[in-house]
């Protein structure tokens, strides 16, 4: 892990990926490959998006999803337009060219649109791999999508900075797992 990891925003897993500073990074999305379709060399030859492995007991692991949802603000000047827009937006057609027009940044959550073989063609080593994980393996909702407290524990980054209370302050593991657990605690205990 590049030392400069316990100092890393959103994008920089993805930067020093894509500057070879790290051989592997976990993503959401598939922001990586698709910035890079470009280049063919690099997008088929050079990098691959692979499957977790099986779980200790050899089960196939869960996938974890994101479901990226549209807010129109009651408010606003333009709310009857935004709720037509959606509403265009959403029918299969037109959601599914959008999606494949972010190259496959983002999968479907409409079970129709996998039937596209834009998703599964093996040729493209990495949008088949990401719509067999989400098509062929269990999927569960990330932890804020179902309490609001994982939010406050992601923006105080509790997991991050037990990480640095490890590598970098020299803390015992059960010692960072104690306050860990202390403040979590104390967030779940304000919602």
């Amino acid at each position: 892990m590049p030392p400069n990891a316990v100092n890393w925003l959103n994008s920089d897993n993805n930067s020093d990926f894509l500057n070879r500073n790290i051989l592997m990074t976990i993503n959401a999305t598939m922001s990586i490959p698709s910035s890079q379709q470009e280049d063919k060399e690099i997008y088929f030859n050079q990098m691959r998006t692979i499957e977790f492995p099986n779980n200790p007991n050899g089960a196939k692991p869960t996938y974890l999803v994101s479901i990226k949802q549209p807010v129109i603000f009651t408010s606003s000047a333009n709310s009857k337009l935004g709720k037509e827009f959606l509403s265009y937006l959403i029918k299969p057609d037109n959601l599914g060219a959008y999606i494949k027009g972010a190259k496959g940044r983002y999968f479907p959550i409409m079970p129709q649109l996998w039937q596209d073989p834009f998703w599964s063609n093996t040729k493209d080593p990495h949008i088949s791999v990401a719509s067999k994980q989400f098509t062929e393996y269990k999927t569960r909702l990330f932890e804020n999508s179902i309490n609001s407290s994982y939010s406050q524990i992601n923006l105080d980054k509790i997991w991050a900075e037990a990480m640095k209370q490890i590598l970098i302050e020299g803390l015992s593991s059960t010692e960072v797992t104690d306050i860990a657990i202390e403040r979590i605690t104390e967030i779940f205990s304000q919602w």
